[in-house]
């Protein structure tokens, strides 16, 4: 029974239950007039009784104007022609089909139709009922759902790109070390990666190394932040390779990369080695040149003092000549034992063990100079030396670095009668220095590179005397000291001497 029709009140009764029934739900009569409709439509479509009933289905649910791919219309009309072609019920599949609301506007609807015929006795269609379900929510939990899968897809899509495209060992393992999934770069220990999947990673470590790779792995479980270690693992052809591993645990997985070291480490260790063994031959050179150099003073200071006896006591005897030679003998031989004492203090340089503690270089320096002036009273010369020059460093080989450096300025000042030298500090490469400064001689920076070699020399020994091995020992205090020493300087323009002092005993 439909709304309109005058009938017992039993059938209004019907009516009123049809119009309460929970499925959104109207019936057409055979033209496709709307003549009843449930209340669940009505909620469903944004519509009331007033609006629809009477009129055509087709006027009262127009397509969408402002979408040019509607076909709700179409397709409805389609079903609905097969129904009245067939007297047959038709199920459509899910239909996107808008509908307006309350301000004329369009809002997206997805509906799962079905068109069911009533007959009359005779078999005519008295009606058809057109029953709908929106299903407009799990279509956009299903479009949601794939544009999620499409995402995660993509990132699983990258990560495997980057898997294979890295030359690193990359790996997801579980909480518990086993491996998941692995990148086609752990084919360098020779396994093929279905071998390696769900077996410990720490299955491949050296036997002597798996329980510290057990113990990061225990770590990480418990959540521990970022590990990093290194270890030998073993490759099928029973071989080893070092690898460097860094670590991360997230929720039930930790994630791994681990660059291969095993040459870095065989090159490390024979550098080692040859360190270990040049170190060796130094010290046993160190070594024997001491010995000899010590078991040559007392020859030369045979030498030297024969000399002088046979010059003061055979004087009378010897003609000019004879004295001038005799002369040259002990220049000599004083000469050498100068040179002597020098490569004994580079050695015992390089001998001694390092102390350091806070020094006072201002003060080093100023005492340093006096008694460098004391040597030599005649002399005028200029020296500033800065207040406050501070470092860490040993106090007793600071003293030899002043002794060459102070000296050196005051000597090859000595054809100035304005001689001035300075000791200052300066600021390179973003840490201090300090530098002896001096207007004396000067020096070409074209051989720049020579002036800290043990017997290297810009000056002839006629124009300056000394034996070549001052600041070679300055350069192996600064660098035992973990610095660094460098000279600049031009032609009758002075020299500037820099040296750092570094945190730690260098090797």
């Amino acid at each position: 029974m439909v709304q309109g029709e005058t009938n017992s009140s039993a059938e209004v009764d019907f009516l009123a239950l049809f119009e309460a029934a929970p499925t959104a739900m109207l019936v057409l009569a055979a033209d496709l007039t709307i003549v009843a409709v449930s209340d669940a439509y009505l909620r469903a479509t944004m519509t009331t009784r007033a609006q629809i009933l009477g009129r055509g289905l087709f006027e009262v649910f127009p397509d969408n104007p402002d979408d040019p791919s509607a076909d709700g219309v179409r397709n409805l009309r389609a079903s609905l022609d097969r129904v009245l072609a067939t007297r047959a019920a038709d199920a459509m599949a899910v239909q996107k089909y808008d509908i307006r609301d309350a301000d004329g506007l369009y809002q997206v609807r997805y509906w799962l139709p079905r068109n069911v015929p009533v007959l009359t006795a005779s078999g005519a269609i008295r009606y058809i009922t057109h029953r709908v379900e929106d299903v407009t929510e799990q279509i956009r939990a299903s479009a949601l759902r794939d544009e999620l899968h499409g995402r995660l897809r993509e990132e699983r899509a990258t990560i495997e790109r980057f898997f294979a495209l890295s030359l690193d060992l990359m790996c997801i393992a579980s909480i518990h070390g086993l491996l998941q999934h692995v990148s086609p770069s752990f084919a360098v220990l020779g396994y093929d990666l279905d071998e390696l999947r769900q077996r410990p990673l720490w299955d491949l470590a050296h036997p002597d190394d798996r329980p510290m790779v057990v113990a990061e792995f225990e770590k990480l479980a418990r959540g521990e932040p970022a590990r990093s270690f290194e270890a030998r693992f073993r490759c099928k052809d029973g071989s080893h390779r070092w690898l460097a591993w860094s670590c991360m645990p997230d929720r039930q997985a930790i994630y791994a990369i681990a660059r291969d070291v095993s040459d870095a480490r065989a090159a490390r260790d024979a550098l080692a080695s040859a360190k270990e063994t040049a170190e060796a031959a130094s010290r046993e050179l160190e070594s024997f040149s001491y010995s000899v150099a010590h078991d040559l003073r007392a020859p030369l200071r045979s030498i030297d003092g024969f000399s002088q006896a046979l010059a003061e006591d055979y004087a009378d005897r010897l003609d000019a000549k004879g004295l001038r030679y005799l002369g040259s003998v002990r220049g000599s031989a004083q000469q050498m034992g100068q040179l002597i004492d020098d490569l004994l203090a580079l050695s015992r340089v390089n001998r001694s063990e390092l102390h350091r503690t806070e020094v006072d270089l201002s003060a080093l320096a100023r005492a340093t100079a006096a008694r460098i002036a004391l040597r030599d009273p005649a002399r005028n010369v200029e020296v500033v030396v800065a207040d406050g020059l501070l470092g860490r460093a040993d106090p007793r080989l600071l003293v030899i670095v002043f002794e060459h450096l102070i000296g050196n300025a005051w000597k090859f000042t000595s054809r100035r009668p304005d001689a001035r030298l300075e000791v200052a500090s300066v600021m390179h490469d973003g840490r201090p220095a300090f530098v002896v400064r001096d207007n004396g001689a000067g020096f070409d920076m074209a051989f720049a590179h020579k002036l800290f070699g043990v017997f290297q020399r810009l000056h002839a020994a006629t124009e300056f005397e000394g034996s070549g091995i001052g600041l070679a020992t300055v350069r192996r205090v600064i660098h035992r000291h973990g610095g660094r020493v460098w000279a600049e300087g031009a032609i009758d323009q002075g020299a500037s001497v820099y040296f750092t002092l570094g945190d730690e005993e260098a090797p």
